[in-house]
């Protein structure tokens, strides 16, 4: 075999006062004839070693030239099993494509985030349980329970602010039929809260409170890795969202004459 990068595994045993047999180990050895999976990981409870400092623990490779084989080892009974590498190249993974606009319009900024991040969100199996910014505090006197709530982006926070229990961007939103103007305090990832005037969301598994007259919270724990904010969402029956665009295009008209 020609020479080149070594790549030693050894399996790790746990640290144990009293001396127990260990089970012998049967000799192997695969060559390149052999078919094996053209990846390796070198894993950290693998106690990965390489003779190269251009690869670290969990570093992916694809490999063209190897030997997998074992040998005793020096001291103790038992093998080492290693991976002998005369060839490698590490992957190229192309760019994925640019999602057509009328896909990306509609996603949100969380949705967005995780598609680059090769992840896609956890859809929420809860029961949908749909309220108006009007109807909320009707329906949920009480702080702190999760709701779901269909109503108009108004306004943004400029930036993000930092509070007492963590840091968060407010989000103002309005629908035809509230009294008063409500705000949702994003606690989730709230550098990626940035939504444009006008769109209807649907935001699942906020927490309502008494607060300021009362207003909604977005916490980690309750969205994260959650497909939680849904734009503009026509799909889900009863968030009325033809109506209330029309009713932000006239609003805006109105104060714009």
């Amino acid at each position: 075999m020609a020479s080149g990068l070594s790549v030693v595994l050894v399996h790790p045993t746990a640290p144990s006062k009293k001396k127990k047999k260990k089970k012998k180990t049967k000799k192997w050895k695969l060559t390149r004839g052999c078919e094996l999976p053209h990846s390796a990981v070198l894993a950290a409870e693998l106690h990965a070693k390489v003779s190269s400092q251009e690869l670290a623990e969990s570093t992916v490779i694809e490999l063209d030239s190897y030997e997998l084989s074992s040998a005793p080892k020096l001291h103790g009974p038992g093998s080492i099993f290693y991976l002998a590498i005369s060839a490698y190249h590490l992957p190229t993974h192309p760019r994925p494509s640019p999602l057509p606009r009328e896909v990306e319009s509609s996603l949100s900024p969380y949705a967005l985030a995780s598609l680059r991040d090769g992840q896609v969100l956890k859809p929420i199996r809860r029961p949908l349980d749909l309220l108006s910014l009007s109807a909320l505090g009707l329906a949920h006197p009480a702080q702190n329970r999760l709701c779901d709530v269909v109503g108009i982006v108004a306004a943004l926070a400029p930036r993000v602010v930092r509070a007492p229990i963590g840091v968060k961007r407010e989000v103002f939103l309005v629908d035809p039929w509230a009294a008063k103007q409500w705000t949702l305090s994003v606690w989730v990832r709230p550098e990626l809260c940035s939504v444009a005037r006008g769109t209807v969301v649907l935001l699942r598994n906020v927490r309502n409170h008494r607060f300021g007259g009362g207003s909604l919270n977005a916490y980690r724990d309750d969205c994260e890795g959650w497909d939680w904010m849904l734009l503009n969402p026509v799909h889900v029956v009863g968030c009325r969202v033809e109506e209330m665009r029309r009713w932000w295009v006239g609003r805006e008209g109105g104060e714009a004459g």
